[in-house]
């Protein structure tokens, strides 16, 4: 932003006073008119030389686009001078020279007064600026110098911010307005868990975790449904590898005696000799006798794996699910590490919704019962969040701090607060109260004294030391220092800080 603040500087150059001869064969320095005036739509900042009869004089338009304070780029601009009775003269200028720039030449041939307007039309913004009264000049007579109606007073101290620099920067002003506002009080706040909204995540079998499966770390945030880990079952009966071994074999054995009796009763059934349902009894019990093998033989190789301090013994694998989104503040066990059925492996706090709690200076206990709602102010930011709804108000002070406590439900879907921060709750009080406001962003600290911008002109600028009160929301009320309807800076004021505080500010004026 600084490089582009000082190529915004180098970018104007000073044009200069024009002259003419004086009677006595001297020079006399050439009257200018300065005009500064703001529709809905647009700024328009004006210079000219005084209107004199038998001489073109050359308006030089800055207009300025009030949605985006970017400069009109295209368009027809008109100057009209209408006379008292009714006749109209009309300058225009297809286009602009460059953007937001608009040379009109005005000749007119009559002198006297008239009601002077600047008209724009384009396919984006058709606007116009009444100008009121103008005076044409008779050939040869050289008016005084005329102020700019919108100029700073003679002793303020004046800042020059050229409309280059204004169009190429983040640069925006805005009126002062008089509105009502809720009172508010602005007190410090934390981030906690809401109430009940913890999980601890437990082993659903006896087992050993699954290295491939990393537990997740202190601090992660877990999703609800997400899979956590994976527990490998592991021998946890009585017997040893000789007893598992000798059950592997009795049941190896069964199986051979099972088949040999299910060949002897097909042979049997085949000659007559018995029903078919000694056949079906046999091929059952052979079903039985491998099944009982095939029993014997995972358990063995789940002692086998667990002697080994290997996981999956068997291929039986549990997942391990969270029950909530939230935040592990726990994780006793570590990855690959034996667990007994219903263990913890995660504690968990949820922060789908949070408690945002504040403390009230006991100074303020009797707001406590005004309070009608609250706004929670982002730090390093002008924007405040629905605090939601009130959990809680405290009725007890803490004997250390001597606060007391309201609290708020907020949603936190969005992951937009962290378990423990540090926040500024600004609490609306039921009382009200009328006050000119500016955007927060307009103001500055200029040496531990508050100030703003204020537009005096197109291109000037005045400091002015104002006294804010409690902020409210994005806007801030002003007791001292400024009135309804004047213009501030609410954008870029501290580029204008830079500016007043410069010892090389760019000479007044433009290359045309």
């Amino acid at each position: 932003m600084t490089l582009r603040w000082l190529a915004a500087l180098l970018l104007a150059a000073g044009c200069g006073q024009e002259t003419e001869p004086a009677p006595d064969g001297g020079t006399v320095e050439e009257s200018a008119i300065v005009v500064t005036t703001w529709s809905e739509k647009t700024e328009l900042f004006l210079e000219y030389p005084a209107l004199q009869v038998g001489r073109t004089s050359q308006f030089v338009i800055h207009l300025t686009d009030l949605s985006s304070f970017e400069p009109i780029r295209d368009g027809r601009v008109s100057v009209e001078l209408r006379r008292s009775g009714g006749d109209l003269e009309l300058y225009s200028v297809a286009g602009p020279s460059r953007p937001g720039h608009f040379l009109v030449d005005v000749a007119s041939s009559r002198a006297g007064s008239a009601e002077v307007t600047v008209r724009l039309e384009s396919d984006l913004v058709r606007d116009s600026h009444q100008l009121g009264s103008g005076r044409v000049w008779p050939a040869g007579q050289i008016p005084g110098r005329q102020e700019d109606g919108n100029s700073a007073a003679a002793d303020a101290e004046e800042v020059t911010f050229l409309k280059e620099q204004q169009w190429t920067l983040d640069f925006a002003t805005e009126s002062v307005i008089l509105e009502d506002l809720q009172d508010s009080l602005t007190v410090p706040a934390t981030v906690q868990p809401a109430s009940g909204n913890r999980d601890v995540v437990t082993a659903p079998v006896a087992g050993r975790l699954v290295r491939q499966v990393r537990l997740p770390e202190v601090g992660q945030l877990v999703e609800a449904g997400e899979k956590v880990s994976e527990v490998a079952r592991t021998w946890s009966g009585a017997e040893g590898r000789a007893a598992l071994q000798l059950a592997v074999e009795e049941a190896d054995i069964g199986v051979a005696s099972a088949e040999r009796e299910r060949l002897r009763m097909e042979r049997l059934l085949a000659a007559g000799a018995v029903p078919s349902r000694r056949l079906e009894e046999a091929i059952s019990q052979a079903d039985l006798a491998s099944a009982r093998l095939a029993a014997a033989q995972k358990k063995i190789a789940l002692y086998d794996a667990t002697l080994k301090g290997e996981a999956g013994g068997g291929g039986i694998r549990h997942e391990v699910r969270s029950n909530i989104s939230g935040v592990v503040t726990s994780r006793p066990v570590a990855n690959g590490s034996l667990v007994e059925k219903g263990g913890a492996l995660l504690e968990l706090v949820g922060i789908d919704e949070v408690h945002v709690t504040g403390a009230i200076p006991e100074a303020h206990a009797l707001l406590l019962s005004e309070v009608t709602g609250a706004e929670i102010e982002v730090a390093g930011s002008n924007r405040t969040i629905p605090a939601g709804r009130l959990a809680a108000k405290g009725v007890l002070v803490d004997p250390e701090t001597r606060t007391l406590s309201i609290t708020y439900l907020a949603n936190n879907a969005s992951r937009q607060f962290a378990i423990g921060q540090s926040l500024r709750l600004r609490l609306l009080i039921s009382r009200s109260s009328r006050s000119v406001t500016v955007p927060a962003a307009a103001l500055v600290d200029d040496g531990g004294q508050t100030a703003v911008f204020v537009q005096t002109g197109g291109e000037s600028f005045e400091r002015r030391a104002v006294t804010p009160v409690r902020r409210r929301g994005a806007r801030v009320p002003i007791a001292e220092g400024l009135a309804e309807g004047e213009r501030v800076v609410s954008e870029g004021a501290y580029l204008l800080y830079l500016a007043s505080t410069s010892t090389s500010a760019p000479a007044h004026g433009h290359v045309h």
